[in-house]
């Protein structure tokens, strides 16, 4: 019973940490997997959470168990512990929370020494609600797009995601407060246009962003900004950018502190 309980409290603090750490010791060097939905192997204990690490780990940010109950075979080594659940399926907060109410059976084999030898998880696949939250949860992580983006822009395109994949075809750039050379645009290529001759406009010489906060709500990515210029020097700026269900950037808008020398 003892192992079942250890187990399932180190799957909870594993999730709301990200870390499973505390949960290697259970495991024998050599393990074997099996769970619900098509996954299964065998390796070392490393390859399991591998396994786990772009499995379930990535997607579930808290896991909650209750009823459980703790059946051990101790003449074959095998605990078995079916509980009812609610886990968060956000992909560790880069999509909305989504809660999902579930029932699971595990089963552990343990050798002589009480150290796992097999874990095999039991569950329904098919369960449109759980599919629903795993497929919002396993769309892009826009907050990563939004910062490589911003990276690809202050190393001038050789680090993170080339700013010709990050906007659509059809997307809009939309100053709050338009200066020339920068303005309104419609398209990934005059925006791309414009940010590349961006210098060319003596109240825009110098030009240059510093993300330093990235906060996402729903389908929108806010990034506070230090923006600054060679005339203006530095100042505070804002900009918010607007995703559509691929991940890509449909609408970029961007505000900042007013400053007559930009002008």
């Amino acid at each position: 019973m003892r192992i079942g309980m250890t187990f399932m409290d180190t799957m909870r603090s594993g999730f709301a940490a990200n870390d499973f750490s505390a949960q290697h010791s259970m495991f024998a060097d050599h393990v074997e997997w099996d769970w619900s939905g098509g996954v299964s192997g065998s390796g070392t204990r490393d390859d399991y959470y591998e396994t786990l690490g772009v499995t379930w780990q990535p997607l579930v940010s808290s896991f909650l168990p209750s009823n459980l109950m703790v059946v051990t075979d101790t003449a074959r080594g095998v605990i078995a512990v079916p509980h009812e659940l609610v886990i968060n399926i956000d992909g560790r907060g880069n999509a909305p929370a989504c809660l999902f109410r579930g029932r699971n059976v595990f089963e552990l084999h343990v050798d002589e020494a009480h150290q796992i030898t097999r874990f095999s998880g039991l569950w329904d696949p098919n369960d449109v609600d759980m599919n629903h939250c795993i497929q919002e949860a396993s769309k892009s992580d826009i907050v990563k797009t939004c910062t490589d983006a911003y990276l690809n822009f202050q190393s001038k395109g050789e680090y993170g995601i080339p700013l010709s994949e990050y906007w659509t075809e059809d997307a809009i750039f939309e100053p709050a407060f338009p200066v020339d050379g920068l303005v309104r645009q419609v398209g990934s290529n005059a925006i791309l246009a414009q940010l590349r001759d961006i210098d060319q406009y003596p109240g825009l010489a110098g030009f240059a962003v510093d993300p330093y906060r990235f906060d996402r709500v729903g389908n929108r990515v806010y990034v506070s900004e230090h923006v600054s210029t060679d005339r203006a020097g530095t100042f505070d700026g804002i900009a918010v950018h607007t995703f559509n269900s691929d991940g890509e950037c449909v609408h970029t808008t961007t505000y900042h502190d007013y400053k007559e020398p930009c002008i």
